[in-house]
């Protein structure tokens, strides 16, 4: 949403000529001529006042005031005032109050501000609507800064230092099953238990993967065991050697 900000520029030459004049009208003094004798000046004229409007870059300094008293030498019975949108320096509020010269200040919103006690004296006690009391320019809208994306999870095992299970197999039924486990999940063997019969791989270092021995009757091997396996291996080529 935007917002307004008071503009504190100071104000231009057509600004400060259009502010002068609404306060002149406000006090009861309207132009009657106007005059532009050089750039960056222009004198108002009314039945009393003469009114020096002075725009430039810095405070009006006391050559500003001693130009205005030069301009108006030839003048009488009027009053020589001067209107400054930038303020004046404390070399020309000095000389200008030696010698009962009223100067003033226009604000940005165009009021009328008296810097010295003459200037004080001239200012009525009506209040008084400055011409740009909303004069406002509107800010830079400004829009909430995104919110950072969140960063990517990591894969369950990057978290995770998760070691590989090794596997082991039932002596009986040679059913996989977890190291830590007592019993086969299968057929309930001992998983601890050895086998008590050999196979010719014994004599080349092998170890059997042990199962419950073929019935004598039929000479085949027991439902759910096809054959045997070499741990070593994992060889089926086994021929079991019965004493």
């Amino acid at each position: 949403m935007n917002t307004k900000a008071p503009d504190t520029r100071p104000l231009g030459m057509t600004e400060s000529y259009h502010a002068t004049q609404c306060w002149l009208a406000f006090i009861g003094e309207p132009t009657t001529r106007i005059e532009d004798p050089t750039d960056g000046v222009v004198q108002l004229y009314t039945e009393r006042l003469m009114v020096r409007i002075r725009v430039g870059p810095e405070p009006a300094s006391q050559s500003a005031v001693i130009a205005m008293l030069r301009a108006g030498a030839e003048i009488q019975n009027l009053t020589m005032t001067m209107f400054s949108p930038t303020g004046y320096n404390l070399s020309a509020i000095e000389f200008a109050e030696m010698r009962g010269l009223p100067l003033f200040t226009l604000t940005p919103s165009g009021e009328v501000i008296g810097e010295t006690v003459a200037a004080r004296a001239l200012i009525p006690s009506g209040e008084y609507e400055p011409p740009f009391a909303d004069r406002a320019e509107e800010e830079e809208e400004f829009l909430p800064e995104p919110e950072p994306e969140p960063e990517p999870e990591e894969e369950f095992e990057d978290r995770f230092d998760l070691d590989p299970v090794e596997w082991t197999s039932c002596p009986r039924c040679r059913a996989h099953q977890h190291p830590n486990l007592v019993q086969c999940a299968a057929c309930g063997a001992d998983l601890n238990e050895r086998p008590s019969f050999l196979a010719n791989g014994a004599a080349t270092g092998h170890t059997l993967e042990p199962i419950t021995p073929a019935s004598p009757a039929t000479s085949e091997p027991r439902r759910g065991v096809s054959s045997l396996q070499c741990r070593s291996c994992g060889s089926h080529d086994i021929e079991l050697i019965h004493e």
